[in-house]
């Protein structure tokens, strides 16, 4: 007779053991997925580019201005997808990254480019974009 009651058991047991893994009736708060729909360009981007700009720095402290050049397409590329969002809700920060953007883009674009000025360029543009990433 007891065997018969020690697969009962097991299962309850089991089922107990189950529902406070999952987490089935806590009443606490639960944690919910970010929602895409809330995850702003206005943060994301500016992140992004921030991080390719470093990598631009780095590009150019070893003279290597072809890979400068293509990592700061890709940052042209990210402003072009983020700069409405950005000013519709920082229209002072829109405006300074598009500025060091400018500054950027014509310091690399000079024949021969001169690293202090172009890392000095890149250094306001990546602080723009951190604040940008910051504040809104």
């Amino acid at each position: 007779m007891i065997t018969r009651k020690l697969p009962l058991f097991l299962s309850a047991a089991g089922l107990l053991a189950l529902l406070v893994l999952t987490g089935c009736g806590a009443s606490g708060p639960t944690a919910k997925a970010p929602d895409t729909n809330q995850q702003s360009s206005a943060i994301a981007y500016p992140q992004q580019m921030s991080e390719l700009v470093s990598d631009i720095e780095v590009a150019v402290k070893d003279n290597d201005y072809e890979t400068a050049g293509a990592l700061f397409a890709d940052v042209q590329g990210l402003w072009k997808k983020a700069a409405d969002d950005i000013s519709a809700r920082d229209k002072n920060a829109h405006d300074a990254i598009a500025t060091h953007l400018e500054n950027a883009s014509n310091e690399l674009a000079e024949d021969p480019p001169k690293a202090e000025n172009v890392l000095n360029a890149l250094d306001l543009l990546k602080t723009d974009l951190d604040n940008a990433a910051r504040n809104t």
